[in-house]
């Protein structure tokens, strides 16, 4: 079932009631304070990962959040490194895809 568009109001509720600043969840997503702002004041629509990504924010922090992307994007296999046995092949972006990856062990 897709996700119903949200409006910019909403958006910038969410925002407010889980005390991130437009700035602090620009520097989290790595869009510019200026994308996030249209967001919020309604000049683009808001996306839907954005939206999302607002909602988890009410009851988590953004250094939180990083972290569990981190952990989620990073096996360890004791050594700190990451494992990348089984994973896809770099994206444009030079991240790997790790749907279906298991740790090294």
């Amino acid at each position: 079932m897709p996700m119903r568009e949200l409006l910019h109001t909403e958006f910038a509720g969410l925002l407010f009631r889980a005390g991130v600043s437009q700035a602090a969840f620009a520097d989290l997503t790595g869009y510019t304070p200026r994308h996030v702002n249209s967001w919020c004041r309604g000049r683009a629509r808001v996306p839907p990962w954005a939206a999302a990504l607002a909602v988890v924010l009410r009851g988590h922090s953004p250094a939180d959040i990083q972290q569990m992307v981190e952990s989620a994007t990073m096996w360890a296999d004791g050594s700190g490194a990451p494992v990348t046995a089984g994973c896809g092949q770099p994206a444009a972006d030079g991240h790997r895809d790790i749907r279906g990856a298991q740790p090294a062990g």
